[in-house]
């Protein structure tokens, strides 16, 4: 089973964790909260317990446990035997963070919730060795490169024809390293492109699927 990406939720919806770890997982990130969110309220009221598991799209799968204030789910590639482990991954939060996510407590700040990281992926069993720091939310098409220059276009050209790219892989282009960097960051902040960072540091640019 290979896992997309991680969430933890509160049961209202605020995100309190995330991390991504494949491409795909940019298909799927805005359907996430919303529908996790709204979709487990309302099975709670009808049936008495959450939302566990549905098919989102074609090989891609949501996975969900709730424990306490804590909601927790990852996006997978296949079905699998993977409930047992999220709901440790739940009970071991609250027991870590129940203080401050309280709503007597709670004020969104959430970058110590990432100390939890580690156990998640020891937990889930999540290799590692890269991570997503940013997903693209739009797709790069030729409508969307007819707003750069030719040089940029040159470098979307590139980046749409290959799975992904690092700094130093693009060629031919008429653009000066600290251009090209210039660049990658404006189509990022557009929407258009996301960061990949691998153990050795090096960073990889990617479009959405």
């Amino acid at each position: 089973m290979t896992i997309l990406a991680f969430y933890i939720f509160r049961e209202d919806g605020a995100p309190l964790l995330s991390r991504f770890y494949d491409n795909r997982a940019s298909m799927v990130d805005g359907l996430v909260a919303p529908f996790l969110v709204g979709i487990n309220n309302r099975m709670e009221e009808l049936a008495g317990s959450g939302l566990r598991e549905v098919r989102l799209q074609e090989n891609t799968f949501l996975f969900v446990e709730q424990f306490a204030e804590v909601l927790c789910a990852v996006v997978t590639s296949e079905r699998g035997r993977i409930n047992l482990d999220l709901e440790l991954v739940a009970r071991k939060f609250y027991k870590s963070f129940h203080s401050q996510i309280s709503d007597r407590h709670w004020k969104g700040r959430t970058t110590d919730l990432d100390q939890f990281v580690p156990e998640i992926e020891t937990i889930l069993h999540i290799d590692s060795d890269m991570m997503i720091n940013s997903l693209p939310s739009k797709y790069l098409d030729a409508f969307a490169m007819s707003e750069y220059s030719k040089p940029i276009q040159q470098l979307i050209r590139q980046l749409i024809t290959k799975t992904e790219l690092s700094e130093s892989d693009f060629t031919d282009i008429p653009l000066a390293e600290n251009q090209i960097r210039a660049a990658l960051k404006e189509l990022e902040q557009d929407g258009y492109i996301g960061i990949k960072t691998y153990v050795d540091g090096t960073r990889k640019y990617f479009t959405r699927i």
